[in-house]
């Protein structure tokens, strides 16, 4: 069910869901939350289950934020959500066009890609992303002015 707000979820919002020293985590929440009551339509590329098992297990190991335990929990949430995704060979190609085009980091292509291909506002916390898809005119919206 598509309604409210439509957008493309970027592994950088999704992480401040479980990291909880970041800044923003009001608006991450009522991101999740708008997700979970069905007020809001999210979709990611399929590539936001790796980024984001790998950030929450990087802020376990090295950077001792959450334990081991609280990571796999954490992922195992995530992935439990049922957000929509589009696979990395669907968006392979055109994110390789906005790497050559555009200059953007190529993880961070396949999200471009999927919101020009969807319509859908990338939301993201990620500033040289925001700043990159701005000068493309491409939807995007910085987790900072998300209004709750």
């Amino acid at each position: 069910m598509q309604t409210g707000e439509q957008w493309v979820l970027d592994a950088s919002v999704a992480l401040k869901w479980y990291l909880r020293d970041e800044q923003l985590l009001e608006q991450a929440d009522a991101v999740r939350e708008r997700w979970v009551q069905g007020g809001s339509f999210l979709i990611a590329p399929s590539v936001i289950f790796s980024e984001v098992a790998f950030g929450l297990v990087t802020a376990s190991r090295e950077q001792s934020r959450l334990n081991g335990r609280a990571a796999r929990a954490a992922i195992t949430n995530f992935t439990s959500l049922g957000i929509p995704t589009m696979s990395q060979a669907q968006l392979a190609e055109p994110a390789a066009q906005l790497v050559e085009e555009r200059g953007i980091d190529f993880y961070d292509a396949f999200y471009a890609a999927l919101s020009v291909l969807t319509g859908h506002t990338l939301i993201s916390a990620d500033r040289r992303l925001c700043e990159a898809m701005a000068a493309a005119n491409f939807p995007v919206l910085h987790l900072r002015d998300y209004v709750c």
